[in-house]
């Protein structure tokens, strides 16, 4: 579905609806009305500030009768604590603006529901929201345990978004009601040419797997390496946006037609990938030697400790590596990697801009050509243009782009035709739910799949 204009949120109201419907989670009493007003609360609350800093909180929809703690309270350090205000407040401007400043998306939640008469109250806190934005947003491969019916968010001035579990149900921004993310960097053309470029960094890992630990399987070892691999231009794209400043980057081995102002060359990411999905493997090998011995071997565990310790230091240098590179994007211009995630410089310029006299906008991962629409590249801003003009001149490079307002597009050559898609899904998506866990590395890669 194609972003509707001029959307109110009486039409993010009615998209939740139906989707809580269909996923036969609504409450009956669980209203349009209910859900309208809610909304445009939350809708004019995003327009205001508050001691001058733009509103971001979350809102987890749920019963006052909740129970008290996550059903994973007893054996889970991300379990979350429902603490109920000794009054409920009416929930309204005032005092969702108020309560924002207490309620950090990143550490808190605000829970809403409505009394016998329909009336919205606040009615207490939910805490412990670092571990499911971490989860999202791929800095943990832990899933949390989720509270309510759906959670909803103020991302931004006039922008919201509504998530059931893991999954954006819908986001409205600026007037324009989004419903569909296309996961182009696990499916499609733009998933495939990614893997493609990282062929190279997977062959060193395999290179040194063969040497050194021959035991360990290398099918999986791909399949985790392409995934951290994907996951990671994700975080980039997330991080970006964060800085509400907007931001590019492009993956190309060609400079041709490039300013580089700040030329520089930072290759640690593609090696924190590597020493991140090793790590993981060895750890995961050592676990299922452990399972199958079924007994106290004071060899394994110490070494099972180690390699533990050695994967948390892998994970928090990637997560540096990447929080380094994307605070570049504040500088005007784009962050240019070379095929295998090397930055090679920020700040780029693109110096010639030959546009097409068409662009193509996908409206699936595939790019299909039926499903294509056709599009004057000047109805594109100048950031987007630039992208539009290099990724036509120069086949198999891939641009992203970050626009102030968040919205984030990719662009790539397929046959001849420049093809933007809008909106592409970066935050991590649960598509099963349950299920037994499997054992070892085949644990760790289904639990980073994004």
């Amino acid at each position: 579905m194609t972003p509707e204009k001029y959307c109110k949120p009486a039409d993010l109201a009615k998209h939740v609806h139906l989707y809580l419907s269909d996923k036969k989670k609504n409450n009956p009493r669980i209203t349009m009305e209910i859900l309208t007003e809610l909304f445009e609360i939350m809708n004019y609350v995003s327009m205001k500030t508050e001691e001058g800093e733009m509103i971001q909180v979350n809102i987890v929809f749920c019963e006052p009768e909740t129970q008290n703690t996550s059903p994973q309270a007893d054996f889970s350090s991300h379990s979350w604590d429902f603490m109920r205000f000794e009054k409920p407040l009416l929930f309204n401007i005032k005092n969702l603006l108020k309560l924002s400043k207490a309620a950090d998306p990143w550490s808190s939640s605000i829970a809403v529901y409505f009394d016998q008469s329909n009336k919205l109250y606040i009615h207490g806190m939910i805490d412990q929201a670092i571990h499911t934005q971490s989860y999202i947003n791929h800095e943990t491969t832990s899933q949390p345990d989720q509270a309510g019916y759906f959670q909803a968010s103020i991302v931004g001035i006039g922008s919201l978004s509504v998530m059931y579990r893991f999954d954006v149900i819908a986001t409205l921004r600026q007037n324009m009601l989004v419903t569909d993310f296309p996961d182009v960097l696990r499916y499609g053309p733009v998933a495939k040419e990614i893997k493609l470029k990282a062929k190279p960094q997977l062959s060193l890992l395999l290179s040194e797997i063969q040497k050194f630990y021959p035991e360990l399987e290398e099918e999986e070892i791909t399949e985790n390496f392409i995934t951290v691999w994907r996951s990671t231009i994700a975080r980039l794209l997330i991080h970006i946006k964060k800085y509400h400043h907007g931001g590019a980057f492009l993956i190309s081995n060609e400079r041709n037609g490039l300013d580089i102002k700040y030329k520089l060359e930072y290759a640690r990411l593609g090696r924190a990938i590597r020493k991140y999905v090793l790590s993981g493997a060895k750890e995961a090998q050592l676990a299922n030697e452990i399972g199958k011995k079924q007994l106290i071997n004071r060899e394994l565990y110490a070494n099972h400790y180690y390699m533990g310790a050695d994967h948390l230091s892998a994970e928090r240098e990637l997560k540096g590596a990447i929080r380094f590179i994307a605070s570049n994007s504040c500088v005007d211009g784009a962050i240019l990697f070379n095929g295998v995630l090397a930055v090679q410089g920020f700040g780029t310029v693109i110096k010639k801009i030959k546009l097409p006299k068409k662009v193509f906008v996908a409206r699936d991962t595939q790019a299909r050509i039926d499903e294509l629409e056709s599009k004057d590249p000047k109805e594109f801003g100048t950031r987007h243009q630039s992208m539009i003009s290099y990724c036509n001149e120069h086949p198999g490079t891939i641009g992203f782009v970050v626009s102030q307002d968040g919205d984030i597009r990719v662009i790539m050559k397929i046959d001849e035709k420049v093809v933007v898609w809008d909106n592409i899904r970066t935050q991590r998506i649960i598509k099963v739910a349950g299920g037994k866990k499997p054992s070892g590395i085949k644990y760790i890669t289904k639990m980073i799949s994004n």
